[in-house]
């Protein structure tokens, strides 16, 4: 689903996985924070917060360079 045509499918994925919280969704979440732009990579960075904790704004890098701290 994060990888759909339509932005609405991935958005919805996106949400979906800030809200499960699960830490194998990191990856698959930085990686739409590369590719996506405007609300998507908003939303992108938003359930990586809420996934981490961590608040590092739209940043790919620093996600990737973080992502395997403890939470």
């Amino acid at each position: 689903l994060l990888e759909s045509a339509e932005w609405q499918v991935r958005s919805s994925a996106i949400q979906c996985l800030g809200r499960l919280r699960v830490k194998e969704a990191i990856a698959p979440l930085i990686e739409r924070l590369k590719k996506d732009e405007g609300r998507l990579r908003e939303e992108a960075m938003l359930a990586l917060q809420r996934t981490t904790g961590f608040e590092y704004e739209d940043d790919a890098r620093q996600w990737e360079q973080n992502s395997q701290a403890p939470h």
